[in-house]
């Protein structure tokens, strides 16, 4: 697969963004009895796969360029994530903040605003930073497990990791944070 094939399939995934965000109110207000609300929610239920659509593809671009580089330089990566991902995700956050704020949905408080920064809870569509994130910052592990461990095993290990994630993950992090963990989307072992 080249980048153009990645590019077509991120805009595929894109428009299926936009049609599940459009065709939620429809979902959410046509009668559950009606035809309609059948022929709408088919589709937009069928369409839930694009948050892991667009992992794979991420993890597919970042897995193209292993072994392109005689010594990768972390740094650069990292600052180049930084300035493509986080700080505009940063801004966003904050525009929909003030936007919230000056319509009154909530008053000004920077503990509520870090929180949202970091578990994307704002607005729906914020979360798919957080565990992309989650994703780059573990890039030197991932590059050893291709690396250093079979195919096979490296399949397995990553099967064991996303089921103990969907079982326990949510009591681990609520027994370490010592608060009631509701974000399991968040965590990037639900989408291994």
């Amino acid at each position: 697969m080249n980048k153009s094939e990645i590019s077509f399939m991120n805009t595929i995934f894109c428009l299926l963004v936009i049609f599940i965000h459009t065709a939620s109110a429809p979902v959410v207000n046509l009668s559950k009895n009606s035809p309609e609300w059948l022929e709408v929610f088919v589709p937009w239920r069928m369409s839930a796969f694009v948050v892991q659509g667009f992992i794979f593809l991420s993890g597919m671009k970042m897995f193209l360029k292993f072994g392109t580089e005689e010594k990768f330089n972390y740094k650069k990566y990292y600052l180049s994530r930084f300035k493509k991902i986080i700080i505009p995700y940063i801004i966003s956050v904050c525009i929909f903040y003030v936007y919230f704020l000056r319509h009154d949905y909530f008053v000004f408080s920077i503990k509520d605003l870090c929180g949202y920064v970091l578990n994307g809870t704002l607005v729906s569509h914020f979360y798919f930073v957080i565990i992309i994130v989650q994703f780059y910052l573990l890039r030197p592990i991932w590059y050893k497990m291709l690396v250093k461990i079979p195919a096979a095993a490296a399949i397995l290990a990553a099967l064991a990791v996303t089921v103990f994630g969907v079982l326990y993950q949510k009591q681990v992090i609520s027994a370490l944070t010592g608060s009631d963990f509701v974000f399991n989307d968040r965590i990037f072992t639900t989408y291994i």
